[in-house]
C-alpha cells in the first residue's frame, strides 16, 4: 500500500496513482475515442479496444465526460457489435460508475454477453470506485471476481483457488491499524483468516480457523464483525483483496510466516503485493482554512473517535491548558502556543500515518456508499500529501489537536494517562 497521492492546485485535477499506475495522456483523446457517432465510429472504437485494451480506462473516462443519453447509447452500440476483450473489460470499468444509468448499461450489457454474468464485479446496488490499476481485470489479474446466482464470491480462472464465500473490512483506528477478515471454501473444508493491517508496517499478524465446511462454518468471521463494532464493511471482495494487497505491499520480504501461510490457504498463491493508488480527484481541493474544510475535518474526526494522539507531551500540554484556564474546552486561539507546540514536536511528524488513514477510510466509505464522508477523506489526504499544507493552522490538524487536548484533559491522572508518575493508583 504505497499510499502515493499528491495535492494539487491545477483547475482540472487528473487521476492520482501510485507509481505504476496508468495516467491519461490527454483527456481531449479520452473524450475524441469514445465520442462514438461525434468521433469514430463504433467500428473504429472496438477495432482500437480490442487492438490495444489499455485503451479501455481512457475509454471509459471519455465516455463518463459525455451526456448520459449519449453515453448510453455507446454502450448498448459496444455491446450488441461485439463480444471481444476490449469492450468486455470497458464494460467492466463502466459497471462500476457512479452513473446508476451507466451501470445499468453496463451490467446489461455484459449479462447479454456469453459468459457475461461471470465477470460482473457487484451489481448496481452496491456504491464502489474504480480502482486506478491498469493491470485489474487484465489475463494477468492475480484474483478475479464474481458473483453467482446464489451471491456467493468465486474466484475464477483457476479450479485449484479457494473460493471466497464472505469477507469483512475494518475502519482503521487512531494508531492506523485495521483488519481485513476472509472466508473461503475448498471441497469439505472452510478456512477463515483474520490479517491485521498497519497503514505504515503493513500486514503485522494473522489469526485463522480451519474447519469442516458446513452451514455454521467461518464464525471467525462474525467475531471479527462484533469485535468491529459496527464499523466494518462486509462482502465487498474488491475492497477486501486491494487493501490486502496494499498492505502485503509494505510488509516487505521479511513478511511473518504465518500471515504468507493463512493468505495462501484462503486465497491460494495469487495474491501479490500491488500499491493502493490514490483516489481519483473529482473536484478542486478546497483552501486550506476554508469553512468547508473545517467542516469536513470535523465530519471525519467524529467518523473516527478514536483518531486521538494520547502521547505523553499531549498530556502534559492539556495539563498545563487545564491548570491554567480551568475546566473548559482547549481554543485554538486562547492556547495557541500549545497547538503549536504539539505540531512541532509530535503532529508533523504523523501528517503520513494520518493521510494513509484517510486514504484507507475514504475506500472504506466510498465501497459503504458514504460519499460525503468518503470525499472528505479524499481531499484531507491530497492536502496532508502536500508540504505547504504541513502547517499547524490546517483545519485537520486545528481539530485533530483540539479533540486529543480536550480527551487528554479528560483523562489527566486515569488509566489512560501515559506519564506512569501521574496515574492514580
Amino acid at each position: 500500500m504505497t499510499m502515493d497521492g499528491s495535492g494539487s492546485d491545477n483547475p482540472a485535477p487528473r487521476p492520482v496513482g501510485h507509481e505504476a499506475a496508468h495516467e491519461l495522456d490527454g483527456e481531449s483523446e479520452a473524450v475524441e475515442i469514445s465520442a462514438g457517432a461525434d468521433g469514430i465510429s463504433l467500428e473504429e472504437m472496438v477495432a482500437q479496444l480490442e487492438h490495444d485494451p489499455g485503451e479501455c480506462r481512457r475509454a471509459c473516462e471519455g465516455l463518463e465526460s459525455v451526456d448520459v443519453e449519449t453515453r448510453i447509447s455507446i454502450i448498448q452500440g459496444l455491446a450488441g457489435i461485439s463480444t471481444g476483450t476490449g469492450v468486455i473489460r470497458l464494460l467492466e470499468l463502466l459497471a462500476a460508475s457512479e452513473s446508476a444509468e451507466t451501470r445499468e448499461a453496463a451490467l446489461a450489457g455484459l449479462k447479454n454477453l456469453d459468459g457475461g454474468e461471470d465477470r460482473v464485479l457487484r451489481d448496481s446496488s452496491v456504491a464502489a470506485e474504480r480502482w486506478d490499476d491498469p493491470g485489474a481485470g487484465d489475463a494477468q489479474g492475480v484474483l478475479e471476481l464474481a458473483l453467482d446466482s446464489s451471491r456467493e464470491i468465486v474466484l475464477v480462472g483457476d479450479p485449484d483457488r479457494p473460493r471466497l464465500v464472505n469477507c469483512l473490512v475494518t475502519a482503521v483506528d487512531g494508531m492506523g491499524r485495521g483488519s481485513v477478515a476472509i472466508s473461503a471454501t475448498r471441497q469439505t473444508e472452510r478456512c477463515t483468516a483474520m490479517f491485521l493491517c498497519d497503514v505504515e508496517r503493513g500486514i503485522t499478524d494473522a489469526i485463522g480457523q480451519i474447519e469442516a465446511e458446513s452451514q455454521g462454518a467461518g464464525a471467525l468471521l462474525e467475531v471479527a464483525k462484533a469485535r468491529a463494532g459496527g464499523l466494518g464493511i462486509e462482502g465487498i471482495p474488491e475492497l477486501a483483496l486491494r487493501l490486502l494487497a496494499g498492505s502485503l505491499s509494505l510488509s516487505g520480504p521479511a513478511t511473518a510466516r504465518p500471515v504468507m501461510e493463512w493468505l495462501e490457504r484462503t486465497l491460494g498463491r495469487g495474491l501479490e503485493p500491488r500499491p493502493l493508488p490514490a483516489p481519483t480527484a473529482e473536484c478542486t481541493l478546497e483552501p486550506a482554512g476554508s469553512s468547508d474544510l473545517r467542516r469536513r475535518a470535523d465530519q471525519v474526526l467524529r467518523a473516527c473517535p478514536t483518531w486521538l494522539d494520547r502521547s505523553p507531551l499531549t498530556f502534559e500540554l492539556a495539563e498545563e491548558v487545564s491548570l491554567r484556564e480551568g475546566p473548559v474546552a482547549v481554543d485554538p486561539r486562547r492556547d495557541s502556543g500549545a497547538f503549536r507546540f504539539l505540531f512541532e514536536h509530535r503532529i508533523i511528524h504523523r501528517l503520513e500515518l494520518y493521510r494513509r488513514m484517510l486514504l484507507w477510510m475514504h475506500w472504506f466509505w466510498r465501497c459503504a456508499g458514504e460519499l460525503e464522508l468518503a470525499g472528505s477523506a479524499r481531499i484531507l489526504a491530497s492536502q496532508l500529501s502536500d508540504e505547504q499544507f504541513a502547517v499547524p493552522s490546517h483545519p485537520f490538524t486545528v481539530a485533530l489537536t483540539a479533540r486529543s487536548l480536550d480527551a487528554a484533559r479528560e483523562r489527566l491522572g486515569t488509566e489512560d494517562d501515559p506519564r506512569p508518575a501521574r496515574k492514580v493508583t
